[in-house]
């Protein structure tokens, strides 16, 4: 598992106060995690941070919360 969530997470305590990341990216996972529980889609996370790919979403939180298995999908998803 460790493993797998370094494929998707990075932090460095000398970049973003060593606040995790996705990997390629300065966007902390803390803000997708802001956005799921202030009601938001991922879609509206996407567009706000286009860098962030959907399958280090999907992985990262099927790692994280492997209890939970309904996330809210993106329309892409939705519609095939």
């Amino acid at each position: 598992m460790r493993e797998l969530l370094a494929d998707v997470v990075w932090s460095d305590p000398e970049r973003l106060s060593g606040a995790p990341c996705f990997n390629v990216t300065r966007v902390p996972v803390q803000n997708l995690l802001d956005y799921l529980e202030g009601g938001s889609s991922l879609d509206a996370f996407f567009t706000d941070f286009p860098y962030v790919k959907e399958h280090q979403v999907q992985l990262f939180l099927s790692l994280a919360f492997p209890e939970k298995n309904n996330w809210p999908r993106t329309e892409k998803d939705k519609h095939g």
